[in-house]
């Protein structure tokens, strides 16, 4: 059985191999859920979609863009200086209703 790699393993791998650096470089991710932004702005007006949408997430809605940038602000801050290897899923818990 192969296994087919995804952004997601090599972002882990990369972790994993700069772990033990010497210059504190964390390596990280964001996994983004559906956000509200000019490029989908059709979609985002679609009562269709919104009602998908609201059905399939915890928070019943769009995220913000904003939202999206807390999450990497906090991951490039000394906050998150001893956050490593991990995934930051901001995605209002879509994968919760799967």
């Amino acid at each position: 059985m192969a296994v087919i790699p995804t952004p997601f393993s090599l972002e882990n791998k990369i972790a994993l191999a700069t772990g033990g650096n010497s210059y504190g470089i964390t390596v990280n991710a964001v996994a983004p859920g559906c956000f509200a932004t000019e490029t989908n702005a059709d979609l985002a007006a679609d009562p269709e979609i919104a009602d998908w949408l609201k059905k399939r997430t915890s928070l019943g809605r769009w995220g913000d863009p904003k939202e999206m940038a807390g999450a990497v602000v906090f991951l490039a801050s000394n906050a998150a200086s001893y956050v490593t290897g991990q995934i930051l899923a901001v995605y209002g818990g879509y994968l919760s209703h799967l």
